[in-house]
């Protein structure tokens, strides 16, 4: 998850940096025409200022000779032909300048364009990102609750064979017992005997449930001593008369569990005989490798796929 989160942060500042980077739109200031070209826009014909030129002259010529009305005359046509070169000019900037301004317009919305584009790029890329990352992190949770509930489907599946394993060795061993103290050698197998007793008496009437059993009554009752007890217990399943009996109500448990969907798993824990539903919890899940409540959701999800 950090390193996910700083991967995260990596790629933002990144993108923001382009953001950032691409925001600082670039100004195309409208270059009018050069001094060459415009001269050679706005340039009149020779022909207009030649014969501009000429009326100059004969306007010279006319005052020479005290011919001053036609002087005027021509004087006149030439401010008249001044005037319509000077509106000529004019008009030709206008249209130079209108061109060149046209122009720098198209450039500004090719540039807007692109940087929209940008824009959008950028802010696909920042969306994609997280919804690819998240969509991953769903994907790989619920590939690891498949994992684990078939795991857990397994494990309860092993569980159940050892039980019965278990009660199987133990109605064999009975019987091979009985069968070595018929035939007189019953001190060999004192421990096996012994043992086989105390778990006749445990599991009778689900007597492992009280919560005063101990070895003490236990040895009060079969006419042995508390040591005899637990080395019977300890040779036999290698645990501590507690351990056993702990190991007993776990049993106990996990079929109730199966048995009473509906019991709150305190009820459980109490009607397994467990004094606190913490140690219930804890000695649950380090025996069968999942929690009361994970089990029965398992329960669960099994009924109903069997069901469909």
């Amino acid at each position: 998850m950090r390193v996910f989160v700083v991967l995260s942060s990596i790629v933002v500042f990144f993108l923001f940096t382009i953001i950032s980077a691409g925001a600082k739109e670039t100004r195309i200031i409208p270059v009018l025409p050069q001094h060459s070209l415009a001269k050679k826009i706005l340039q009149p014909d020779s022909l207009i200022m030649q014969r501009k030129k000429a009326w100059e002259i004969e306007a010279g010529m006319l005052a020479c000779k005290g011919d001053y009305a036609g002087a005027y005359e021509k004087s006149c046509l030439i401010a008249a032909l001044s005037d319509s070169l000077a509106s000529r000019d004019i008009h030709l900037s206008s249209i130079a300048i209108d061109k060149a301004f046209r122009n720098w317009e198209k450039q500004q919305e090719i540039i807007r364009q692109k940087q929209e584009l940008k824009y959008w790029n950028v802010l696909t890329y920042l969306l994609l990102f997280p919804l690819c990352a998240f969509i991953f992190m769903i994907v790989k949770q619920w590939y690891n609750y498949r994992t684990i509930q078939q795991v857990n489907l397994n494990l309860i599946e092993h569980v159940n064979m050892q039980r019965e394993e278990r009660d199987r060795l133990f109605r064999s061993r009975a019987e091979l017992l009985k069968l070595q103290e018929q035939g007189g050698r019953a001190q060999q197998a004192a421990n096996e005997l012994l043992f086989i007793k105390i778990n006749e008496y445990l599991e009778k009437n689900d007597r492992f449930l009280e919560r005063d059993i101990s070895r003490e009554m236990l040895a009060t009752t079969l006419g042995t001593n508390r040591n005899y007890i637990g080395d019977a217990v300890k040779s036999e399943t290698g645990m501590t008369f507690n351990d056993y009996i702990n190991n007993l109500r776990l049993d106990y448990a996990w079929q109730l569990l199966g048995r009473e969907p509906s019991f709150p798993v305190n009820m459980v824990a109490d009607e397994s005989g467990f004094n606190s539903v913490r140690t219930f919890y804890r000695l649950f899940r380090e025996k069968y490798g999942m929690t009361p409540s994970e089990y029965r959701y398992i329960l669960s999800k099994r009924k109903n796929t069997d069901c469909k």
